[in-house]
């Protein structure tokens, strides 16, 4: 029996980088009514990013469900086969079906807009409109603005769409002051930010066009459309952010201090017009592919800094300013109203779509349907994989080659995005060079996934050709630890620890590599002095509270992971770690809270939520107690505490046959604790 359509409608929205640090002060303000109305009336939660967090990879992953190993998608280019050289990646190299490719197959009607990696349009029974239809305006609005080839799905609407696109030009200065209120104070023959915020908000008006269109004259069961307007100004503007920071001057941060929560209101205000298109049956997804950093957290260099022919200092940049938590919201028949989620990650979006439209979710799929975002039992299908089902998918044949188009313009707005490094000359090396860092970026999503030998065997080659990059030693090293060869990682880590003695992650590595060889001293002296040297990396002092805890120094391991968390106050990790070392030092109530803390950022956290438990039973608070305890061991039944102290609560509430199953459960598990490390 078919399961059962929960959504008659689904419209996905990508706001690339939006944050709850910044929405949640701008609704609570009134300053942002669309979303503040939906959040009543819907579901709201933080969502988990993946690595490596770029874009592409980001939101294909969100777009099929599946990790950069499964959907083929490395980066923001590829090499070009027939030729030396590369070209942005492509539709054509995804691997699985996205899906709108899904939905066309079941019948349905869906419409996709800008989202990453779709050039060329892919052939779906609505409208497919590239990420490349927007991109590369000519400087002077009178010059010829050509639609690059294949942009725009079907061919017959490509006059419509191309007549949408809004040119930066016509961003006027009215517009510009609702973000630079001092507008003009600025010589724009020298400061070019304000020039660089309108083309952002003519591309975010142009995807907004052709998104209404569709809404107003297409029949449609779907739609996903995406923004990137949020992460580009936020790369150009976060560090002019209230408050000011150390490295801005007090003239650029009274002209710049509105931009970002301007972009966040501009975002609000289209949000407002989508949703009244949709109607009222529509289920509105509202999602990030992650966050940006916005208080203290900022680093103090320039988001926009890009350094040529370097891709490591870049990714350190990107990774320093992006936070891995973004924003997820859901509205509409089935979901839970006023309500929170927690644990999502990009993975679960399609897998969660699917199961809206009673569609069966792949086996093959990475992520999960998000369950408690309904408000009624559902029923989940399985289908082994979606790509073994042969017809129509509106997917391109293979072997397909794009028309060919203006690539130099393309790479070239790249580069200025800073998303990828300034192109050799050598098209040979630009070629090599995009092989290189698709293969790093393969082997750190094998390596999330937990399959290390995969990771190996491209990171291998890579460490051979370049010994002393940093990038491809320390994760061989890392991989090699775990997979039983502390050794060969400890030989690799400190050869580059004596070229790079200031690396943080060698640092890291090493020490764990000497505490699970029993050099316990000497990991956390190494810790402590990565930790003076690097007062600012939460990692460290992560790492360093782990040690403490292992060696049980209680106080200074609450102490530890007290500045891990002011640096990094998501780091769930480091909540519980306090909350287990305040309930050795018999601080109970501040144990509960940090547990609390923890399990609120990572719902799914069995040892988080047995930590709460043990120490509401520590309070007397038994009833509130069970509750937490029952579901450590629901979601992880071999915790050998949380049986013992279920036990306790029932013996106190006088439940003394579930006392007994928890007793006996408990002495089944007495031999299976786990070793410890950190």
């Amino acid at each position: 029996m078919a399961a059962q359509r929960l959504a008659k409608r689904v419209f996905l929205i990508g706001w690339d980088a939006a944050d709850w640090k910044i929405i949640s002060p701008l609704v609570d303000a009134g300053e942002m009514p669309t979303l503040s109305a939906l959040i009543d009336a819907g579901t709201m939660g933080e969502i988990a990013t993946l690595n490596p967090p770029l874009s592409p990879i980001l939101w294909t992953s969100i777009a099929t469900g599946k990790r950069a190993f499964k959907h083929g998608i490395r980066g923001f280019v590829e090499p070009i086969e027939a030729a030396p050289g590369v070209r942005a990646v492509s539709s054509t190299s995804r691997s699985c079906k996205a899906i709108w490719n899904i939905l066309h197959q079941s019948g349905l009607t869906p419409h996709t807009v800008g989202f990453f990696a779709s050039h060329p349009a892919e052939p779906i029974r609505g409208v497919c409109i590239s990420n490349q239809f927007a991109e590369s305006p000519p400087k002077s609005p009178k010059d010829n603005w050509p639609l690059p080839g294949e942009s725009v799905h079907p061919a017959s609407s490509v006059e419509t769409f191309g007549e949408l696109r809004i040119h930066p030009s016509e961003i006027g200065d009215e517009a510009l002051r609702e973000f630079i209120p001092r507008l003009d104070e600025i010589d724009r023959s020298r400061d070019d930010r304000p020039a660089k915020l309108a083309a952002v908000l003519a591309k975010a008006a142009t995807i907004q066009a052709a998104t209404t269109t569709i809404l107003e004259n297409e029949p449609w069961d779907f739609i996903a459309t995406y923004f990137d307007a949020i992460d580009v100004v936020s790369h150009h503007f976060m560090p002019f952010h209230p408050p000011r920071m150390p490295n801005v001057s007090e003239r650029d941060f009274e002209l710049y201090q509105h931009v970002i929560t301007g972009i966040y209101k501009f975002h609000d205000l289209m949000l407002a017009r989508l949703v009244e298109l949709a109607g009222p049956e529509a289920t509105i997804i509202v999602l990030s592919d992650h966050g940006f950093h916005s208080d203290h957290l900022r680093p103090v260099a320039d988001p926009t800094a890009h350094h040529a022919n370097d891709p490591a200092v870049d990714a350190a940049m990107d990774a320093a300013w992006h936070r891995p938590l973004g924003v997820l919201f859901m509205r509409g028949p089935h979901i839970r109203p006023d309500d929170r989620i927690f644990g999502a990650t990009l993975l679960d979006i399609t897998p969660t779509i699917l199961t809206m439209f009673g569609l069966p979710v792949g086996q093959d799929m990475d992520g999960n349907v998000l369950v408690p975002a309904f408000d009624c039992q559902i029923e989940i299908e399985r289908i082994e994989s979606w790509d073994g089902v042969e017809g129509d998918a509106g997917m391109h044949p293979p072997g397909k080659r794009e028309q060919p188009f203006d690539q130099a313009a393309v790479m070239q707005h790249l580069v200025d995005l800073g998303y990828i490094d300034a192109l050799d000359q050598d098209a040979k090396k630009n070629a090599d060079v995009a092989v290189r860092e698709g293969n790093y970026n393969l082997a750190v999503s094998y390596m999330e996934a937990g399959r290390l030998n995969d990771a190996c065997r491209l990171l291998e080659p890579l460490y051979a050709a370049n010994p002393d990059e940093p990038r491809f030693a320390t994760p061989l090293a890392r991989c090699l630890h775990f997979l039983g060869q502390p050794q060969r990682a400890s030989d690799i880590i400190e050869r580059l620890i004596a070229r790079h003695p200031d690396l943080p992650d060698a640092a890291l590595l090493l020490a764990a590599v000497r505490f699970n060889l029993g050099r316990q001293q000497e990991a956390i002296d190494l810790l402590s002095q990565a930790a003076v040297r690097n007062p600012n990396d939460a990692r460290i002092h992560h790492m360093l509270g782990g040690a403490m805890l292992a060696t049980q120094k209680w106080k200074e391991a609450v102490e530890t992971y007290e500045k891990a968390v002011a640096l990094n106050e998501a780091d769930h990790e480091s909540l519980n770690g306090q909350s287990f070392a305040l309930l050795k030092l018999g601080r109970f109530e501040e144990a509960a809270e940090a547990a609390l803390r923890a399990v609120g950022i990572q719902h799914f956290f069995p040892v988080a939520h047995m930590h709460l438990g043990m120490a509401l039973t520590h309070l007397k608070e038994f009833r509130r107690a069970q509750g937490p305890l029952e579901l450590a061991v629901s979601m992880q039944p071999n915790l050998l505490d949380a049986h013992r102290y279920l036990a306790t609560i029932h013996r106190e509430m006088m439940n003394w046959d579930l006392a007994k199953k928890h007793r006996i459960a408990a002495e089944e598990l007495m031999k299976q604790l786990p070793p410890k490390g950190i």
